[in-house]
């Protein structure tokens, strides 16, 4: 019998955004059983995307159709399932852009389903979609470079890949969050930020006296509040005596949306600092001097849907 043989192109790709899935664990349910007896072979790429969901996509779409890269191509992603662990595709080919295409020799399965090889990049499940089981790969040097231009650089000109791995490196807490972060309870081995990663943070367009003053920047965590921006706390030290939090929203290219400073502690005079408490898209500061008697300032915001923070009530 012979079989039709298909080929796709695929490059290992940058990191770009998609819908996401529910929360809730992958069960054996969700893995699918049946496999169509067409053989195909397909040169597939990774895309990274900022949320679980199926990473490899047709670059066919790409190079037959100029505007294809405008669209929402998440829709024609799917899994990829080795047959046999003993011919698993390297890891570090879904995790990087190196230029490479990888032909796969396989079949698809005949319902959706979730791969048994897929590892959820967050607490969500990625929705059912279409899964290529394959018997063995063949990784092939190449210089295509089909997604790089149009999804790997934000506006800013920095990098969408970059940004991805600073974003993947913070752990994410669950909401509510109290944040109370002061010289006395910091992690003080956690690793300051490049220059370059500050760069891609667009920490310069916040603080604008960067270079007059010895910032050191350390990332702290990040919230899920929204699929449509990111959400990360950072701290920062201004100098030897202040210290303070600050919660920034990013749009789903990495740019810059809209940053609140949430916690702030001094040890020069030791009279003033900040905590806040954050649930959902709500956001409540408590600023505290200290005089001749405590004064105290409770200020609520509210997070838009797109990101953008704005005071909503005083004096709590």
């Amino acid at each position: 019998m012979r079989y039709k043989t298909k080929i796709f192109i695929l490059i290992v790709s940058g990191f770009v955004f998609s819908n996401c899935g529910n929360e809730g664990a992958i069960t054996f349910l969700d893995y699918p059983n049946k496999i169509e007896t067409k053989i195909d072979t397909i040169e597939v790429s990774y895309i990274s995307w900022a949320c679980a969901c199926p990473n490899w996509i047709e670059v066919d779409y790409f190079e037959k159709n100029p505007t294809y890269k405008n669209t929402d191509y998440s829709k024609d992603c799917f899994f990829i399932e080795a047959k046999k662990g003993t011919i698993k595709l390297p890891e570090k080919h879904h995790t990087t852009y190196n230029e490479v295409k990888i032909k796969l020799i396989g079949s698809f399965y005949a319902e959706n389903g979730i791969s048994r090889d897929y590892i959820k990049p967050t607490s969500q499940k990625p929705e059912h979609s279409r899964v290529f089981r394959y018997s063995d790969f063949e990784i092939i040097k190449s210089t295509i470079e089909i997604l790089k231009k149009e999804t790997n650089i934000s506006e800013k000109g920095t990098s969408l890949i970059d940004f991805q791995n600073i974003i993947n490196q913070i752990k994410e807490k669950t909401m509510p969050v109290i944040d109370t972060t002061n010289f006395d309870n910091i992690n003080a081995q956690i690793k300051n930020y490049n220059t370059k990663q500050i760069e891609n943070l667009q920490l310069d367009e916040i603080y604008s006296n960067i270079e007059n003053v010895v910032f050191k920047f350390i990332p702290s965590y990040k919230l899920n509040i929204s699929k449509e921006f990111i959400t990360i706390i950072i701290i920062v030290h201004k100098g030897e005596h202040e210290l303070e939090t600050i919660l920034i929203n990013y749009d789903l290219k990495g740019k810059l949306i809209d940053y609140k400073i949430i916690a702030y502690d001094e040890i020069a005079e030791s009279m003033f600092q900040k905590i806040s408490q954050i649930n959902n898209t709500k956001l409540i500061i408590t600023d505290k001097v200290w005089t001749n008697k405590e004064q105290i300032t409770i200020t609520e915001f509210e997070i838009s849907e797109i990101g953008k923070i704005k005071a909503v009530a005083n004096n709590l």
